[in-house]
């Protein structure tokens, strides 16, 4: 299961590494909030 914000328009930077933003925002990580992960999960678990 991955879960990412789609409408980041600078995604994905996996192929950079974890530990450095070429963006210097991190915004991937620091705007998924707990409510999105987990509304992510519960669909995901309604689906199997």
């Amino acid at each position: 299961m991955i879960i990412e914000n789609t409408e980041l328009k600078c995604r994905p930077c996996s192929h950079i590494g974890r530990s450095n933003c070429p963006q210097k925002h991190f915004k991937c990580m620091l705007e998924l909030t707990p409510d999105i992960i987990f509304t992510e999960i519960k669909e995901f678990m309604y689906s199997l």
